[in-house]
């Protein structure tokens, strides 16, 4: 009983780091929006989808950057 309780304390604990390590690449790409510098943003939510790949928070960032990056490089096409 005492080797499933420690397993079971074990196992949050990896969630928890899991958990955090997820937080810690979402608010660096968060941050990176904010700026906006877009490369260092994708970094970030591509980290947050490499530790947890089912989440559609990053990835709906993601396209949000490309559909950004692309609306600025049609501007400068138009500028030019």
């Amino acid at each position: 009983m005492q080797d499933k309780a420690k397993n079971s304390a074990l196992e949050a604990q990896k969630q928890l780091e899991i958990d955090n390590k997820y937080k810690a690449a979402l608010a660096k790409g968060d941050k990176a929006m904010a700026v906006p510098d877009y490369a260092l943003a994708k970094a970030g939510y591509n980290e947050a989808l490499g530790i947890k790949p089912g989440e559609a928070y990053p990835k709906q960032k993601l396209a949000e950057i490309d559909k950004l990056m692309a609306n600025a490089n049609a501007q400068k096409e138009m500028d030019a």
